[in-house]
């Protein structure tokens, strides 16, 4: 379970790391003048390579939440509910830091591409849960059973 706890911190960080370097934040012209201008994001320009990239940046932040929460046991429902929510959270987090960073447009075209990067993430997770990671275990349970020594015999 640790190993999903890192991986999707690493994601996390990843995100971050990917989005808001140089990390130069400034109060300029351009900047947001209060709160609400700061919370408003506008519908951006279309741009097919930037929605693209940001589907596969938020990929692997649905896959990994998707693992952790399977492994601690969480139902698909909540885990589709958190994905989704986290991708937001994140993905606004970041549109909205984007603002104080000269040269760097933030566009509700990108939270949407964010989520659906995360959720997609998510179908991701739960198809190699269903057709590879489950009957890998069962095979391996069932190896294990037939190896071992019995007292049976």
């Amino acid at each position: 379970m640790r190993h999903w706890f890192r991986a999707v911190l690493f994601s996390i960080l990843a995100i971050i790391a990917c989005t808001l370097f140089p990390f130069n934040f400034f109060r300029g012209p351009g900047s947001p003048s209060g709160i609400a201008d700061a919370l408003l994001i506008a519908v951006g320009p279309d741009r097919g390579f930037d929605v693209l990239s940001n589907i596969l940046l938020f990929l692997p932040l649905g896959f990994t939440l998707t693992g952790f929460l399977e492994h601690a046991g969480v139902g698909r429902r909540i885990s589709a509910a958190a994905v989704l929510g986290v991708s937001f959270w994140l993905s606004y987090s970041v549109e909205v830091l984007q603002l104080f960073l000269p040269g760097r447009y933030s566009s509700q075209i990108d939270v949407a591409s964010n989520v659906a990067g995360g959720k997609l993430g998510f179908f991701c997770c739960v198809l190699w849960y269903r057709h590879i990671a489950r009957p890998a275990g069962h095979v391996e349970k069932a190896r294990r059973l037939t190896s071992s020594p019995s007292r049976f015999r």
